[in-house]
């Protein structure tokens, strides 16, 4: 069973500017995708299934998946108050933009196309 401390992470946010804006817009599209349908940890639940664990951090419980597949990391957390996307620390911009698109994939597979590009 994996643990928040196997590995570490680097949240998405820190890296909007080097990577890509388009990243930032499918993360806000996300945001507000899973707010209209019940919530982070409903919509990540439907889409990813069970959690891997579960962090209590102050005043809050968190539900965390990771990639477990081969390739760049990623991580996403579930609360109340949402979700966060995070990639393995020191990932090249490319490796970051892939630990996004096997992201996307994870949770549009049968459910939403969270491309923005169109």
């Amino acid at each position: 069973m994996p643990k928040i401390t196997d590995w570490c992470s680097e949240p998405f946010i820190n890296t909007v500017d080097s990577v890509s804006y388009t990243m930032s817009d499918e993360l806000m599209f996300v945001h507000r995708v899973s707010g209209n349908e019940g919530g982070a940890r409903k919509f990540l639940t439907s889409r990813l299934g069970k959690q891997h664990y579960i962090v209590v951090f102050p005043g809050q419980k968190t539900l965390i998946w990771e990639r477990l597949s081969s390739g760049p990391r990623w991580r996403v957390y579930a609360s109340k108050r949402g979700l966060a996307f995070e990639f393995e620390l020191n990932l090249s911009p490319s490796q970051i933009i892939d630990a996004w698109e096997d992201f996307k994939k994870a949770i549009s597979r049968y459910h939403i196309n969270v491309n923005l590009s169109k």
